[in-house]
C-alpha cells in the first residue's frame, strides 16, 4: 500500500474495539431514505515505521442487522436479499490506501453474500497516541455484491460509515 501520509499514533498495530464500534448503511426504499446499523465482529488496522496506513481489514455482523423495522430486517435475511442463514458476516480487506487531504483513500474488497467487490473507504483518524478512532465512509452499488432486487424496492447505492475505536496491540 501506499504511505505518504504519517498517522498520529503510538503504535504500529491496532484492533478494532468492537463494544465501541459499528457500521451503518443508508439506501433508499420506496423514495425514503432507510437506516440500518451492523455491529463490527472484528478488526484490525497497522501502520508502517513512517506512519502510513498498511492494513486495514474488518468484519460486520450483518446476521444482527437492525433497521428499527423487525418486519424489514426479517425480509433482509431472505435469499433474495442478503442471505444471512448461509452469509451471516460481510468482510472488508484493504488492497492499497493513497493519501487526501483529510487521511486515506483505502481500496479493497468487500465480501457479502460470498460475492467480493471492490470498494473505496475514505478514512480519516481522529485522537493522537493511545487514544484514537477512525472513520470511514464508502458508496457502492448493491448489485456488485450480487444484491438484486427492484429498484423501485430498494435504491441501488448503498451508504455504508464505519466508526471504530482503535486500541494498541502489544
Amino acid at each position: 500500500m501506499n504511505k505518504p501520509v504519517a498517522a498520529p499514533v503510538s503504535a504500529r498495530r491496532w484492533a478494532v474495539d468492537v463494544e465501541h464500534s459499528t457500521a451503518t448503511f443508508t439506501v433508499v426504499k420506496l423514495g425514503h431514505t432507510v437506516t440500518g446499523t451492523v455491529p463490527i465482529r472484528e478488526g484490525s488496522v497497522s501502520f508502517g515505521q513512517d506512519g502510513g496506513l498498511e492494513l486495514a481489514k474488518g468484519v460486520a455482523e450483518l446476521s444482527l442487522i437492525d433497521t428499527g423495522n423487525m418486519r424489514r430486517d426479517l425480509d433482509l435475511r431472505k435469499p433474495r436479499f442478503l442471505d444471512l442463514d448461509n452469509h451471516p458476516v460481510a468482510a472488508f480487506v484493504a488492497s492499497d490506501a493513497v493519501a487526501t487531504a483529510t487521511g486515506w483513500r483505502v481500496a479493497g474488497h468487500l465480501t457479502v453474500r460470498g460475492n467480493s467487490a471492490m470498494v473505496y473507504f475514505d478514512v480519516t483518524l481522529d485522537g493522537t497516541g493511545e487514544e484514537v478512532s477512525l472513520c470511514g465512509t464508502a458508496v457502492f452499488d448493491r448489485r456488485d455484491l450480487g444484491i438484486k432486487a427492484p429498484r423501485l424496492l430498494i435504491g441501488r447505492t448503498i451508504t455504508m460509515t464505519v466508526r471504530a475505536r482503535l486500541v494498541p496491540v502489544a
